[in-house]
């Protein structure tokens, strides 16, 4: 039989250096940065909940989804634009000077007629 190179010799000796290297003792690592604890992580939802007394509370204000008409958001913000305020103060402004208008004023709201309708659906059961 012939005499041929193993090509495989080259790998094998690559890898038992490697493993020598391990043996070697153990160079210092960057330590990684710790990460900030958030101790939201650590409390479940409806123990923030209790906390705040709700889970519609955040921090000293409760959140609450309004539905406006886009004219009235770019009244909103300009009135924020104006008065140097975050768009969230003039909301709670505008919002605030509703309530005194309603209740120290006296101020009510107008209605129009309008007619609604609703489908009746009808009453049936599927038979077994």
């Amino acid at each position: 039989m012939p005499d041929f190179d193993d090509p495989m010799a080259a790998l094998r000796a690559i890898r038992q250096e490697g493993k020598e290297d391990r043996n070697a003792p153990a160079t210092p690592r960057q330590s990684k940065p710790k990460q900030f604890d958030n101790p939201l992580q650590k409390v479940s939802y409806s123990d923030v909940a209790k906390a705040t007394k709700s889970s519609a509370m955040v921090g000293n204000y409760a959140q609450r989804t309004f539905r406006l008409p886009p004219e009235y958001l770019e009244l909103i913000r300009q009135i924020a634009a104006n008065e140097v305020m975050s768009i969230a103060d003039a909301e709670r402004w505008v919002v605030g000077r509703g309530l005194l208008a309603y209740f120290d004023d006296g101020e009510k709201p107008e209605f129009e007629q309008s007619v609604r309708r609703r489908v009746t659906l009808p009453n049936w059961q599927i038979e077994e």
